[in-house]
């Protein structure tokens, strides 16, 4: 009779997605609950707001509260610094146009991908 326990969530096992989502979802409802509106996929976490004070402030109760319960932040791949352009889950996003679009490299890439088939057609 030893009792085991994991330390951390083994992105490895299948089930880590669906189950660090599950961790997170609560913690989600906390913060929108209180007026902060974020979009979160998995552990990637898009915090909103209409001003640059605003989103300071919502930032800071983000970080405090996930620290707090736990969850280690890798501030060297986060954007910390507020910003209206910014690249999300593969897309660039932008408030002052109000568009989504493909990063520039990903176009060039697919540019380039297109032109290959197509020089290579018989």
């Amino acid at each position: 009779g030893s009792l085991y326990e994991y330390l951390c969530l083994a992105f490895g096992l299948c089930s880590a997605p669906r189950v660090f989502t599950k961790l997170l979802k609560p913690v989600v409802v906390f913060l929108r609950g209180r007026g902060i509106r974020l979009i979160i996929y998995l552990d990637d976490l898009l915090i909103l707001n209409q001003s640059h004070d605003g989103l300071l402030l919502d930032q800071k109760v983000v970080i405090g509260l996930l620290e707090f319960l736990g969850f280690i932040i890798n501030y060297e791949k986060s954007v910390i610094v507020p910003l209206q352009i910014l690249e999300y889950l593969g897309t660039v996003i932008n408030s002052l146009s109000l568009s989504n679009s493909l990063p520039s490299e990903k176009v060039k890439s697919i540019v380039k991908l297109c032109d290959d088939l197509i020089s290579d057609k018989p």
